[in-house]
């Protein structure tokens, strides 16, 4: 997609919204609802997808005349061209791909649980399911054929005799764009947050992107001492093993010394569905951050993110959806961040 048909999309998503935010040229308060229901809207946000969600971005800070750069970085994403699942010889069995690598599963010998880590099957062929979701949760990625299917079609494959599972991926190079938002030079909080995601995406990362838009919007003055960065890949990449978060890597290794010299890192990801903690567990910040100099920076890093058994019943899955973010816990999230940076 060129870059004229990605203006066109956008405005397709945005044709019956040309007056929000402003009127007679002035900045109205951020509406985070509409925010997200437009980013939600395109569906998962990969590939032409996560463009389109940068330029819906770049507009909320235009109109209020906020100056942003972005930082260009090359990625690689999987494209899932076909596939199939049939048990039995004619039992169509629902499924999502959930891998990096093509090819084909004929045996039901390994069945995984998507709590269980994708570290420890990163390279074997597998059927996945997330046992607390009530839809398809790709959860976890593999490099290695993999799918992920229903909680409640897993006794079925377990008892099937014949497998046939096939999956065709393509590998394909990009560039893609995060949004920097404020102090480049000494910021005193850098804050992040990614607005790519696997399926819809309202609470990860839909509501993080909203409330640091929101925050932003509100008290422009927040922009004097902290540095705010929208990446545009933190779900999916070809890096090994971590495949995720290669936004965060790649800005690091542009601009260590600041991550080295401010005082505090917040990560927003998935909030608004519930109250809001701040995490600061060593292993968490590795999964949310996971970035090369963790170890050296990890005193000054917190995540800012919700309720996470209750956040994996709907992770990863189109059952994410505009529905569950609540006005109070939105609020809550947004309160916290701003009270965190104005310590």
């Amino acid at each position: 997609m060129n870059y004229n048909s990605i203006n066109n999309e956008y405005d397709k998503y945005n044709c019956n919204n040309e007056n929000i935010g402003s009127t007679n040229g002035v900045a109205k308060s951020f509406e985070y609802v509409e925010f997200i229901r437009k980013l939600t809207n395109l569906g998962e946000r990969q590939f032409e997808n996560i463009k389109i969600a940068q330029k819906i971005i770049e507009e909320e800070l235009s109109k209020r005349d906020i100056e942003y750069s972005l930082f260009t970085f090359s990625t690689s994403l999987p494209r899932i061209k076909s596939s199939n699942c049939i048990i039995d010889k004619d039992i169509l069995i629902e499924h999502k791909p959930t891998c990096f690598i093509g090819g084909e599963i004929n045996s039901n010998q390994i069945i995984l649980s998507s709590l269980t880590s994708s570290q420890d099957f990163l390279y074997k062929n597998n059927i996945n399911f997330n046992p607390l979701s009530n839809s398809i949760s790709k959860a976890n990625y593999y490099f290695a054929p993999a799918i992920a299917v229903h909680r409640e079609d897993v006794l079925k494959i377990s008892k099937a005799k014949e497998i046939s599972i096939s999956v065709d991926v393509e590998k394909v190079d990009l560039e893609l764009n995060s949004i920097m938002v404020g102090n480049m030079k000494n910021p005193k909080y850098i804050v992040f947050s990614h607005f790519d995601s696997i399926q819809k995406g309202a609470i990860d990362n839909a509501s993080g992107t909203s409330v640091c838009l929101d925050t932003i919007c509100s008290n422009p003055q927040i922009l004097e001492m902290t540095l705010f960065v929208f990446d545009a890949n933190e779900e999916l990449s070809y890096d090994e093993p971590v495949y995720w978060g290669r936004g965060y890597r790649q800005f690091e290794e542009q601009y260590l010394s600041i991550l080295q010299k401010c005082e505090k890192i917040i990560v927003v990801d998935c909030i608004g569905y519930s109250y809001t903690n701040e995490y600061k567990d060593e292993g968490l910040l590795k999964l949310a951050f996971p970035i090369k100099y963790i170890d050296e920076l990890n005193t000054k890093i917190s995540v800012l993110a919700g309720d996470f058994d209750k956040l994996m019943r709907v992770y990863h899955s189109d059952d994410d959806s505009l529905e569950l973010i609540e006005d109070e816990f939105y609020q809550d999230a947004k309160e916290k961040l701003i009270n965190i940076i104005n310590k």
